[in-house]
């Protein structure tokens, strides 16, 4: 089983929190039906590994009720990771018993989660409409329940981070940056850029001690040109430009952080320029930014910087990470978002030149009301020694 993470403080904060927003923005509520699973993670701890058969097609639920308690619903496999969570009660109806042959595994999620909510009659039930069932839904208004829209309430939640949210997100970041290294010291020509992926991944597993969800852009020679792509079986030759940009999931959660460089060989002047170019752009939002900063002016700003440079930037100057990628706040020219204190954020100038080079450097930073704090530690170079 992974390590508990999130923690009973956090998780009851965050549910404390989303009851307030309710009340005050949906007026009041009788009960909460989560069913978005970053979001059940968000305000339960509940998370599932992604390794184990137990975990394949299976869903969850979480109900909370106006006067605190809060109902896991699981299958019976998930039984060991619901216990880990923070919850008051757990439904764990029998999905398959390795006697019996098994049905529909969501289906019966179903009638523990309407059991769960009790006596629907008269009350108003708040949920997540793009990701609710609607047979649950229609199940609730047939019982003489009201629906309502939770919208982007959770998300906006989310959007600032927790301690022990920023907990999680820095062992994401600590098996990241083995990542990294492991990358700069063996990787060799001849080898392909599968083979990057595995140096990158088995890194990342061995300093979380457990597998790993591992992914993002490797890419290599003219593929950086194309700005990113997942691994592929191309051979990576000495002198080969290498464009390395990916996250670890830890939880759920997951950092994402990249640098660019030259494979058993130097860098010639011009890649260097665009590389120092890049390298003063990340400087000069690193200082611009802080809370109450608005995303579009950041935006403006890193691009300012790069003077002629910044039409051969095509992407954004940034983002958002925490249990999405990317996620609010958004740091682009057309943004509507600003900068606020607990934000896990990126910076990533790029350089984009068809029929040359495509390079780009990330960091990530936790912002804060005085500026930001450096978050990834990973080397910035355009050489591997």
């Amino acid at each position: 089983m992974p390590l508990r993470m999130l923690t009973k403080e956090g998780c009851h904060g965050r549910r404390e929190r989303l009851w307030k927003e309710i009340n005050s923005s949906l007026a009041p509520v009788d009960c909460v039906v989560v069913t978005e699973p970053a979001h059940i993670t968000y305000l339960s701890g509940f998370c599932q590994s992604l390794y184990e058969f137990r975990s394949v097609l299976a869903g969850a639920c979480l109900v909370l009720h106006a006067e605190g308690r809060a109902i896991l619903v699981v299958d019976n496999l998930l039984r060991p990771y619901a216990d880990l969570a923070f919850a008051d009660e757990v439904l764990d109806p029998e999905w398959y018993s390795g006697v019996a042959s098994a049905g529909s595994r969501r289906l019966g999620l179903l009638g523990a989660a309407k059991s769960a909510l009790g006596n629907v009659q008269g009350k108003r039930v708040a949920g997540e409409a793009a990701s609710t069932p609607v047979s649950l839904v229609d199940g609730l208004k047939e019982a003489g329940a009201r629906w309502v829209d939770l919208g982007i309430l959770l998300p906006s939640l989310r959007v600032s981070k927790d301690a022990d949210e920023v907990a999680v997100f820095r062992r994401s970041v600590a098996a990241a940056e083995a990542g990294h290294r492991a990358a700069l010291a063996r990787l060799r020509p001849k080898m392909t850029e599968l083979d990057l992926y595995r140096l990158v991944a088995d890194a990342a597993e061995d300093v979380l001690g457990e597998p790993a969800q591992v992914y993002g852009d490797f890419v290599s020679g003219p593929r950086c040109q194309e700005i990113g792509g997942f691994a592929s079986s191309r051979v990576i030759e000495k002198g080969d430009l290498v464009l390395l940009d990916f996250s670890v999931v830890v939880q759920g959660y997951r950092c994402d952080f990249a640098n660019t460089f030259v494979c058993d060989g130097e860098p010639s002047a011009e890649l260097s320029e665009a590389f120092l170019a890049c390298r003063a752009a990340m400087e000069v939002g690193e200082k611009a930014a802080r809370a109450g900063v608005p995303c579009r002016a950041l935006d403006a700003t890193i691009r300012g910087s790069l003077g002629q440079r910044a039409r051969h930037f095509a992407t954004h100057s940034g983002h958002g990470l925490g249990l999405g990628h990317p996620e609010t706040p958004f740091i682009v020219p057309e943004s509507t978002d600003t900068l606020q204190s607990g934000n896990i954020i990126t910076l990533e100038p790029g350089q984009y030149v068809t029929g040359a080079y495509g390079l780009r450097i990330e960091r990530n930073y936790l912002v804060t009301t005085e500026g930001l704090e450096l978050l990834s530690r990973h080397e910035l170079r355009l050489t591997q020694t």
